[in-house]
């Protein structure tokens, strides 16, 4: 495929299999073949001029099309991809308020987050919220004790102007 003068791209050259008809497998493997060997001729440098040569002739649609795959790709659920112990782990270490806004991110952090009643009971100790039971409940149980005790602060900063920021400006 070659450039004229008037920034056009020429028709695909007859060793371009999508003149040919060729299945659509057979063309996607040309392609992908064809990308990689130039990309592994290319510098870092020469890359990138590729890439914004090839952005500058793309209609919006499609710009906007890669730019929300581009935000997928680079999105990573770190959470997910870690073994179910050590994402707990890491969940240990987040206050009670951050519990409740980790537990909305996804469906997987959701279930990860109110399927364990430690990291609720946990929570409950570090508020020095006092338990009923010393054994251990269901997950709700420990769950909906942080959320009344959160909702009274918030209740509690608004009736007295004070603005409470985290959990800590009150248990600390």
């Amino acid at each position: 495929v070659s450039t004229q003068s008037t920034g056009t791209l020429d028709a695909p050259s007859s060793s371009c299999p999508e003149s040919r008809g060729l299945p659509d497998d057979i063309f996607l493997s040309w392609k992908k073949d064809t990308v990689n060997t130039i990309c592994n001729k290319l510098s870092e440098g020469q890359r990138s001029a590729l890439i914004c040569e090839l952005l500058g002739r793309l209609p919006a649609k499609n710009r906007l099309f890669l730019v929300r795959n581009l935000q997928k790709i680079a999105t990573v659920d770190f959470v997910s991809q870690l073994p179910y112990e050590l994402s707990l782990s890491i969940l240990q270490y987040l206050d009670p308020a951050s519990l409740f806004a980790a537990a909305q991110v996804s469906r997987y952090w959701n279930k990860l987050i109110n399927s364990e009643c430690v990291l609720w009971r946990d929570a409950c100790l570090s508020l020095r919220i006092t338990l009923a039971y010393s054994s251990l409940q269901p997950t709700s149980y420990y769950r909906d004790k942080v959320s009344s005790y959160l909702t009274q602060l918030r209740n509690l900063g608004n009736r007295s102007g004070c603005k409470i920021e985290s959990v800590s400006d009150v248990t600390n």
